[in-house]
């Protein structure tokens, strides 16, 4: 970092710079000195910074420290790298795992020399306290007014216009700039033109380049918190209609009139312009896609801020997870609609949170820095999970991680007082649950599992992934991909399924409810030496957990499927087949047979992808794949996890199944068809469930040894072909 000291002397050289002749003249003007300061700083730290760049290149050595690129960004800014995907509780990752030094290198390949960053604008909520001060913007303040305005069509913002029309669909929304910033390679000849672009030489657009916001944007923080604001006008005065040359923004001479007015005025205007709505607003906006929450600076704070934990004796730390139990108060979560949701959505959508819930832990993440939690060292609120209460309301449960020299009895009794203070709607809380965390493990299974995988690769070379599926999958533990099989060609596996057990006295040997009669391990005798007798080896496992019927399909089996199989009649089409098209509802066994063959190459195909995404080699290679049928009479799967937690360090040792992957072969399904896939979110993403419906085509993967699972009762004939790789 380097400081530079607004003095006589660099006064001086403002008069030497090439936008001295358009700033120099406004420093005297009350509305324009501090914008046209900002410029003339701007172009001297653009030569500056060339300067040590031409310096360190020719093998010189610069004094100070060299810097490639040159953003003009405010204090109440920020720039925020990889925004996670909607909907997601984020925990700090995001859709990429690039970095912001990653991305200008490839620009710079590109022949990029300007980057315009889109603005999203901070949206404060109403809450309990609607003039609330806000100590800390960047901590305390997650929901914000989505910029669409820049886009492709919109090379560089326009000059100097700060009060172009806003982003999103709601154009009242923006009380501010919405036009965007944009960030300049050194040594290109760009000067700033305003604070929010930079000139390339000869007015050239061509090597300007628009982020996509989702991967790079900034996060704009203005008027957070009422006494800030009334501070912010009342210090402003009683300035001009115009600034730096140009109208004023509308809301900045609404809120001047206000402040003349008088302070019920400047009350009405905080209230009805700057705090965009309550609860159910805030959800509006967010499902129009005019606000999105974007929880990336308050994780980043919370590792960082205001706790010295790394500065002390390793022997003095310790490490604690906690599990806070918050019971409602009468009326506070009656609300079975909310709870209803809950409980799972369609496809790969994250359910919504009960919003008492939502709401008590936005608070709780605010008071990680709160003197009170301070003293006890680093307290990390990793999630929060829901649990039945009674007539339909729910209670929470917080999981939080204390690492510091207080001890587990301080920190209990500093928890629950906190969570008892953060709202009204909550009437009780008390640890249900501490464990210490020993010495250089992680603070939950979800931790332990993600070391399985790199996390700064770019993934260039995959085959059926793309690097935001990787992304993705090791943000949540898991990932929902529809059309990764052909649905004609998976329907087909389900087709063929359903003939080898029409010839198959399994169906009629199925257990009772309870029998331990089967078993869930990989049977000794080969597929291939099975099918060689009766196609496919169906049995049915232990019946106390689940009521499906399997087969196993060994590796020499995918490569050379049994002449058995082939000899099959292919089953009547029924009423589930209908979405299948003519020509494939004829074709026979043979054609059946090699479309197991073509799903089974494919996740063969997607395992080469998983090792190439592995850390160290802590993907062995081997696989194990099995053919499922539920029948349609409520067969259902119990929750469970498919292994261990484990990281995969101990290599060989600790063989056991690392990633499962799901092909699902079904037609036409329904919603009354059941039998869909219902995974529990991560603790850390606030609980919850996501359910996936089993539909052709459709491939689900996810961390075997964290992601918690259960399959629903289904009620038609249901069929998976699960691969589980080691």
């Amino acid at each position: 970092m380097r400081i530079v000291e607004v003095d006589d002397a660099l006064r001086q050289e403002w008069e030497s710079l090439v936008g001295w002749s358009r700033y120099g003249p406004r420093l005297k003007e009350v509305g324009s000195a501090v914008m046209a300061r900002q410029c003339l700083n701007a172009e001297h730290a653009m030569i500056v910074a060339g300067a040590a760049l031409d310096m360190e290149q020719e093998g010189e050595g610069a004094e100070g420290p060299v810097c490639e690129w040159l953003l003009h960004c405010d204090a109440d800014e920020l720039v925020c790298m990889n925004v996670p995907e909607e909907g997601a509780d984020d925990d700090g990752q995001g859709r990429s795992t690039r970095s912001l030094q990653d991305f200008l290198a490839e620009a710079e390949l590109m022949g990029v020399a300007a980057i315009v960053l889109a603005n999203h604008e901070v949206a404060l909520e109403e809450g309990d306290d609607a003039l609330r001060d806000i100590a800390d913007p960047f901590l305390e303040c997650t929901l914000f007014k989505v910029n669409d305005r820049i886009n492709a069509d919109l090379n560089v913002p326009t000059p100097a216009d700060d009060g172009g029309k806003p982003g999103g669909g709601d154009e009242s929304l923006f009380i501010q700039y919405s036009n965007g910033k944009s960030m300049a390679r050194v040594g290109r000849g760009a000067r700033p033109h305003g604070v929010h672009k930079w000139l390339l030489p000869g007015g050239s657009a061509s090597g300007v380049m628009v982020a996509d916001a989702r991967e790079l944007c900034l996060l704009h923080y203005p008027d957070c918190g009422y006494s800030s604001f009334v501070e912010k006008y009342k210090t402003l005065g009683n300035f001009g209609d115009e600034w730096f040359g140009q109208n004023q923004m509308p809301f900045r001479l609404r809120a001047r009139d206000a402040a003349k007015a008088g302070p019920e005025a400047l009350e009405g205007l905080y209230r009805k312009e700057v705090i965009v709505g309550d609860e159910a607003r805030v959800r509006t906006l967010i499902d129009r896609g005019d606000c999105v929450r974007i929880n990336k600076a308050r994780h980043v704070l919370q590792h960082t801020i205001a706790v010295s934990t790394s500065n002390l004796p390793n022997a003095c730390k310790e490490r604690w997870r906690f599990e806070v139990e918050l019971v409602p108060t009468n009326g506070d979560e009656s609300d079975d609609d909310a709870q209803d949701d809950c409980e799972g959505k369609d496809v790969a959508t994250i359910a919504r949170d009960p919003p008492w819930c939502s709401a008590v832990f936005d608070e709780l993440c605010c008071k990680s820095a709160s003197e009170e939690l301070v003293s006890l060292g680093d307290v990390k609120f990793v999630g929060w999970r829901t649990e039945p209460f009674f007539f339909g309301s729910v209670k929470m449960v917080v999981i939080v991680v204390v690492t510091g020299k207080s001890g587990s009895d301080s920190a209990a009794q500093a928890l629950v007082s906190v969570c008892l203070s953060v709202s009204d709607k909550v009437q009780s809380a008390s640890i249900i649950a501490q464990r210490q965390i020993p010495d250089k493990a992680s603070d939950d299974a979800f931790d332990t599992c993600r070391r399985l995988f790199q996390t700064t690769a770019d993934f260039m070379n995959l085959g059926i992934l793309k690097a935001s599926d990787v992304a993705t999958f090791l943000e949540q533990g898991f990932l929902v991909l529809d059309n990764v099989f052909d649905a004609a060609v998976s329907a087909n596996v389900a087709r063929l399924a359903a003939a080898s057990l029409a010839a198959d006295k399994v169906c009629s040997e199925r257990p009772e409810n309870g029998s331990t009669s089967g078993s869930t391990t990989t049977p000794t005798t080969t597929t291939t030496e099975l099918s060689q007798k009766q196609g496919l080896p169906w049995r049915w496992p232990e019946q106390t957990a689940r009521g499906d019927c399997v087969c196993w399909i060994d590796n020499a089996f995918a490569e050379d499927i049994p002449a058995t199989l082939f000899s099959f009649p292919p089953p009547v089409v029924g009423a589930q087949d209908a979405a299948v098209d003519d020509a494939k509802s004829a074709c026979s066994s043979a054609s059946l047979a090699a479309d197991l063959k073509s799903v089974l190459s494919q996740l063969a195909a997607l395992q080469l992808d998983l090792v190439q995404c592995a850390a160290d080699g802590r993907l062995l290679g081997d696989r194990e794949v099995q053919l499922a049928w539920y029948p349609a009479n409520g067969a259902a799967y119990a929750k469970h996890c498919d292994a261990l937690p484990d990281d995969g360090s101990k290599g060989a040792s600790g063989l056991q199944r690392k990633v499962t992957a799901i092909c699902y072969c079904n037609p036409s399904w329904t919603e009354a068809s059941g039998g869909c896939l219902r995974i529990t979110r991560q603790d850390r993403q606030g609980g919850g469930t996501v359910d996936v419906e089993p539909v052709a085509g459709r491939l689900v993967l996810f961390m075997s040894r964290c992601v918690q699972h259960e399959v629903r009762p289904s009620f038609a004939d249901r069929y998976a072909l699960t691969a589980w790789y080691w």
